[in-house]
């Protein structure tokens, strides 16, 4: 989403949503593309994942996994590829198999040939679910975590 400038901000707010199951996550920045992704791990568990959405050094990376703790890697690199193709205005119809984060950290950097760098940073998820937020043009993603509790969101949503 693209919205005009506040007053008293100097470069317009940009902000990115993406959900799962009873999950969301939102994202705001100030001026840079900003994307956002929240899956959970089961949900990369299908035939035909890997050779889709991963690369050749996170197919391996994930295969020399227990079983039991697949999910959640294929998870978390999925989650970093959507998001930061999301922040590079790319999206799904990019080759999410092109970027690789098989030896990423928490926080990292996604580069596509003709794109300026995003960087990519996991953010806490529930159990079970995984998710990342990406900006275009950054060096390092600094994060202000806000949740709500269930009673936060009916009070919100009976205001508006």
């Amino acid at each position: 989403l693209h919205h005009a400038p506040h007053p008293g901000l100097h470069r317009p707010l940009q902000a990115n949503i993406s959900h799962a199951g009873g999950q969301v996550i939102v994202a705001v920045t100030q001026g840079d593309s900003v994307g956002v992704d929240v899956e959970e791990h089961l949900a990369t568990e299908f035939k035909g994942f890997d050779s889709v959405a991963l690369s050749a050094g996170e197919r391996s990376t994930v295969s020399a996994l227990p079983h039991s703790q697949r999910a959640r890697l294929r998870a978390e690199f999925w989650v970093r590829k959507e998001a930061a193709l999301k922040a590079l205005g790319v999206g799904l119809p990019g080759n999410p198999a092109q970027l690789c984060f098989a030896q990423a950290a928490t926080r990292s950097a996604a580069q596509l040939a003709g794109h300026p760098p995003a960087g990519v940073q996991l953010v806490q998820a529930p159990d079970g679910y995984a998710a990342a937020v990406a900006v275009r043009g950054a060096a390092v993603v600094v994060c202000h975590e806000t949740s709500f509790s269930a009673a936060e969101i009916a009070n919100y949503a009976r205001k508006t």
